[in-house]
């Protein structure tokens, strides 16, 4: 959810970079000489990802999900639709 949030960081940028660090919470834990490595990452993005800080915002959009039950899905999810990957 906080990959959505990046400005810069396209879909296809964000899984990019999920695959280079295993899951989505390493992701704003890497140093920007690791980020580099991803090729498909431009300055923008990089500066974006490590400059992060709106996780107020992400915890309220969680608190929602939680209140009103609903259940996000990743495309690592079994359920989640072979058509979107």
């Amino acid at each position: 959810m906080a990959l959505a949030a990046v400005p810069h960081l396209s879909p296809r940028r964000a899984k990019a970079v999920v695959e280079l660090a295993g899951d989505a919470r390493t992701v704003f834990e890497l140093e920007k000489g690791d980020l580099e490595k991803a090729a498909c990452l431009n300055d923008e993005a990089i500066e974006a990802l490590t400059g992060f800080e709106d996780w107020k915002r992400i915890d309220q959009a969680l608190a929602m999900i939680q209140k009103k039950d609903i259940t996000v899905l990743t495309y690592k999810d079994r359920e989640y639709p072979a058509s979107l990957h």
